[in-house]
């Protein structure tokens, strides 16, 4: 260990061991002194691969020691996260932690296709048996770091595909993302064609181009919001305005976005919109989603507008400085330049569109309740909603539990859901202009901050009270998709996912499902074919309620339960009482 440690000070990396341990000489400091995050490990079954063979041929190593050295690796990115769940407030750990990484993850990415070798040529397979070792070491481990993205494709390696969804099965910290859909969608946005077969992730599901963008940036856009403003002329009913002179909040840069919450990037307190025609004028669901669409691109104008002022501000007071990051980045060197000020080749500020299933399923009740069966108008909706349901229980029962919603394969449902999200990349795209250097690419993600952002959109047509949380991620609304699962993987599957460069699906599986040889068998096809059908993503907890329950009741057994959150595991008993239940 002497001796490579004096030729790593200098020299690059001679063996796959000698790899491993120069990565680990990075990440430590970089994460432990200098406070960087969430790093992208990338493909390291990809650019460790002819070290690994090299090694083989020559002896020095044999694939048992490779796996002990990959599973040491793990080991190492895992002990030094503090045990705690970030998300967790209630948690005095996580209250009062001095740990500037505090718990994240590093994520790597396995398998998944290879630019094309010559012009021209389809694209190349590639897992390889280091994909299988990396994979089987995560599956050993149950650790919660590092986090591993499985790259699907069709016509991937099945023995590697039934390895996946066996560690899956497991609660082994394994996500799984769609090449067919990732990789249009990336390119979509302005990734080029000899850059976009290297993606990654970072953060919580947050796509990323190594060495060619530096740190993330993102606003977490609270879909449910402009359906509100929409409602209701571009008026926030929770804290009326009043009368609207500029259409604006009065905050001091002329932007809604207060500082805190474009530096955090939530959309938290009131907001407002543009006016909009009343619900009274309203006469189809095609006019409800227009004025969706409206209020949707004022809010992106207002966020472009505000962040553009601070990215200028930041300039200037960075001006001719550089980034540890830097280092490591395609670009930033060459051109003196630190990455946040166009140094490198991609800036991106990730647009996490929060609460989709929440629109969807408040347009299936307007257009059921209003335009088909003609029980109320819309205006009369509008006020109800205005007054948070008051002295309307019965009717607030009903929408929340007896219309139609996403999540249970019904087609005119899932196709709100799928014009919400192309009305969101729409907008997102538009506000992407030339003069800007930071391009937003849309995910559909809302991490835990579901919670947070309900606070602050009113009743709404669903059955939803003012204040309550809106929808997590991908999924359903809690406790609407009441078809099985096929249902809800068949209602996913009609996002124009290939416009989304992100994002989680939640699955809850019980463990008898899958249980044995026949159980994952049917678990592998099912996630295959929801990818095939064009689903983007799906992270899985394989757990009973019954089993969650006595976690809770006695954690010294269940320390080694680990659970897939939104874009991150955590150990069950570590999480705060209100993110277990």
């Amino acid at each position: 260990m002497s001796a490579s440690l004096a030729y790593l000070s200098r020299g690059p990396a001679r063996t796959f061991a000698e790899a491993l341990q120069l990565m680990w000489l990075i990440i430590l400091p970089l994460m432990k002194v200098a406070g960087c995050g969430v790093f992208n490990l990338h493909r390291m079954d990809q650019y460790l691969l002819p070290l690994y063979q090299k090694d083989l041929r020559s002896g020095l190593l044999t694939r048992e020691k490779a796996l002990e050295l990959i599973e040491e690796f793990y080991n190492k990115n895992n002990i030094i996260m503090t045990p705690t769940d970030h998300m967790s407030w209630d948690v005095e750990s996580t209250t009062y932690t001095l740990e500037v990484t505090f718990d994240d993850p590093n994520y790597l990415t396995l398998g998944g296709l290879l630019g094309p070798d010559r012009p021209g040529a389809p694209a190349r397979a590639g897992v390889n048996d280091l994909s299988c070792l990396f994979l089987e070491a995560q599956h050993a481990m149950g650790l919660r770091n590092p986090f591993v993205v499985v790259r699907y494709y069709p016509g991937i390696d099945e023995t590697f595909w039934q390895m996946t969804c066996d560690a899956v099965r497991d609660n082994a910290t394994v996500v799984i993302y769609n090449d067919a859909t990732m990789i249009p969608a990336l390119k979509s946005y302005g990734v080029a064609e000899e850059d976009v077969y290297e993606y990654g992730f970072y953060g919580c599901n947050d796509p990323n181009l190594p060495a060619h963008e530096g740190g993330l940036r993102q606003l977490w856009f609270n879909m449910a919001k402009p359906l509100e403003l929409a409602l209701h002329e571009g008026e926030f009913p929770m804290k009326p305005r009043g009368a609207r002179a500029s259409g604006r909040g009065s905050s001091k840069n002329g932007s809604q976005y207060s500082l805190e919450d474009r530096m955090i990037g939530l959309m938290t307190g009131p907001y407002y919109g543009t006016e909009t025609p009343p619900a009274s004028t309203m006469n189809s669901i095609e006019d409800v989603l227009d004025a969706y669409r409206q209020q949707v691109r004022f809010l992106l104008e207002d966020y472009r507008q505000a962040i553009e002022r601070d990215l200028e501000i930041e300039r200037e007071a960075f001006r001719g400085g550089l980034r540890i990051e830097d280092c490591f980045l395609h670009g930033a060197i060459d051109n003196a330049q630190s990455w946040n000020h166009g140094g490198t080749k991609y800036h991106k500020i990730t647009l996490q569109g929060s609460g989709m299933a929440s629109v969807a399923d408040s347009l299936a009740a307007i257009e059921q309740l209003v335009f088909r069966d003609r029980e109320m108008t819309l205006a009369e909706l509008a006020e109800l909603l205005r007054n948070d349901f008051a002295g309307n229980e019965r009717l607030r029962t009903r929408l929340a539990r007896r219309m139609p919603k996403y999540g249970n394969d019904i087609e005119w449902v899932d196709d709100l859901a799928r014009k919400v999200v192309d009305i969101f990349c729409d907008e997102a795209a538009g506000v992407n202009r030339p003069e800007h250097l930071y391009k937003l690419f849309p995910c559909i993600s809302t991490d835990r901050d579901f919670t947070t952002m309900g606070l602050h959109v009113g009743a709404t047509p669903d059955g939803r009270c003012a204040g309550q949380q809106i929808a997590e991620n991908q999924s359903p609304t809690e406790g609407a998709d009441m078809n099985g699962l096929t249902a809800l993987l068949n209602s996913a599957a009609r996002l124009p996912f290939h416009r989304v460069t992100g994002g989680p699906l939640n699955l809850r599986i019980h463990p008898s499902v899958v249980k044995g040889e026949e159980g994952l068998r049917a678990f592998a096809a099912t996630l295959k074919t929801y990818l095939e059908r064009g689903g983007m993503q799906v992270q899985v907890n394989v757990a009973s309620k019954e089993q969650l329950l006595a976690a809770q009741q006695d954690p010294n057994k269940y320390r080694n339960l680990c659970v897939r959150v939104t874009g991150y595991s955590a150990y069950f008993v570590q999480m705060g009482k209100k993110a277990q239940d």
